[in-house]
């Protein structure tokens, strides 16, 4: 009997024995595979359904967002978000003659569906509304298809009389060799399957741009796994980027953004001779600040 998934153009049958497999692991990668008959012909569209891809689309307004076909999530484990990965073995059943492009053709293709699980949440367009951002899908909430890397660091802060900084205060120069330790962590994000034509390198409102920038509005979202980062605390630096091939055989990026996270804030040196001792903001001798104050929300929308 064919099976029409009601969330997106797919209908198929599953052989019976030997599927599915499954495998849980909490702490690795939690695997299941199926066996499904799809359509000969339509094997191209139906991979491209089940795998899923992302592409630049237009609203009403004709404003555009990223619109996201999501992989096809397993039917069966709703609290484990097992998504299709790859789809292999593909192999025709009973011959039915030449097909349009006069190569062979058949009733049906057998195929082998991984599914597997991810780093990064993965959401509908409809799940990432937000309409203090923007009143469509947006990527700016860091809700889906981002992966979260952290690592900790400290260092000594010491520095000499001649560093061309002074103090908000007083306008002192920043002179420090209390050797104070700071505490702080390497944030890195990976923008998964980012269409070339919504990754903006250069230009106006462009990752470029902001790099030794900090967060002028709190960065992040308290639902992603990011979280939400106090504003002045978060610093970018230059991001790099991976083509890869999506679910429809076109080419998207994987986009690694690294942040330095001080949870002091980014302007913030430790003063021990203040009374009392504590953090205080720090200036570029003229008035400007060290990290200058930009919305980093800003290359992530289109």
């Amino acid at each position: 009997m064919a099976i029409q998934d009601r969330t997106r153009d797919l209908t198929y049958r599953e052989k019976r024995t030997g599927s599915p497999k499954e495998s849980l692991a909490p702490l690795a990668e939690s695997r299941a595979q199926r066996y499904l008959w799809v359509d000969w012909l339509g094997r191209e569209t139906s991979c491209a359904e089940i795998l899923g891809y992302s592409e630049v689309a237009t609203d009403g307004a004709g404003q555009k967002y990223i619109h996201r076909v999501t992989p096809w999530r397993h039917p069966d484990w709703k609290g484990w978000p097992l998504y299709a990965s790859d789809v292999g073995e593909i192999e025709g059943e009973i011959p039915r003659g030449r097909s349009a492009d006069d190569v062979g053709a058949f009733s049906e293709a057998r195929c082998s569906v991984t599914f597997t699980t991810r780093k990064y949440a993965i959401l509908e367009d409809d799940e990432v509304i937000d309409p203090a951002i923007a009143p469509r899908p947006t990527e700016g909430n860091f809700l889906r298809y981002f992966e979260v890397q952290e690592k900790p660091a400290a260092k000594y802060q010491t520095l000499e009389a001649n560093q061309g900084l002074v103090w908000d205060s007083d306008n002192q120069p920043v002179s420090l060799h209390a050797h104070v330790i700071l505490f702080e962590s390497q944030i890195t994000l990976i923008w998964r399957q980012v269409p070339p034509a919504a990754y903006r390198e250069f230009g106006p409102t462009s990752f470029s741009l902001y790099v030794g920038n900090t967060n002028s509005v709190p960065f992040g979202n308290p639902q992603s796994l990011l979280g939400q980062k106090p504003t002045g605390t978060m610093v970018q630096g230059m991001p790099s980027k991976e083509v890869v091939r999506q679910g429809n055989g076109e080419f998207v990026y994987d986009v690694t953004i690294p942040y330095l996270f001080k949870p002091q804030g980014a302007n913030y040196f430790f003063r021990p001779n203040k009374n009392p001792p504590g953090f205080e903001l720090v200036r570029r001798l003229g008035g400007g600040l060290l990290f200058p104050q930009a919305d980093l929300r800003l290359p992530y929308l289109l």
